[in-house]
This record gives C-alpha cells, sequence and structure tokens, in this order.
C-alpha cells in the first residue's frame, strides 16, 4: 500500500490453483487507506458474496460459466 493507491484487486478463489484470500481482511485494509475493494469472482460466482465481505466491486469472466469456459470471445 502506498498513499496514493485508490483501488486494490483481488482475485477470490483465485483461478487455476483456487486459493481463498482474506477478503473481510483485504476490505478492511482497503477502507482504512480510503480505497475501493474490487473482487474478480468469476469461480466463486453463486457461492461466495464479496459484497457481504466489504467488496466495492464485483467481476464474472463471462468466458467462464456463461460461455462454457473459452469457446467464445466477448468484447470488441
Amino acid at each position: 500500500m502506498r498513499p496514493e493507491t485508490c483501488i486494490i484487486v483481488a482475485e477470490s478463489p483465485g483461478s487455476l490453483s483456487f486459493e481463498v484470500q482474506d477478503v473481510p481482511m483485504i476490505a478492511e485494509l482497503a477502507a482504512s487507506a480510503h480505497a475501493k475493494l474490487i473482487v474478480d469472482n468469476t469461480w466463486g460466482l453463486g457461492i461466495f458474496q464479496p459484497f457481504a465481505h466489504g467488496a466495492h466491486i464485483s467481476v464474472q469472466a463471462l468466458t467462464k460459466y456463461a460461455g462454457g469456459h473459452s469457446d467464445i470471445i466477448l468484447g470488441r
């Protein structure tokens, strides 16, 4: 963390290794620095609720569950 840090990005659970971060602790760290916490929740979709643990933004990769694992490309 630096004084200019304004966003913290986490991926929980992590891709391939499925490690789980301590999202509530990271959220507290972000709050103490007046930063926002973004959680990539692709693998935890439907089970892990990042907003309940302090995340400001939750993202999911649509090429996983919605698209059947890399058989489509979304975006421009």
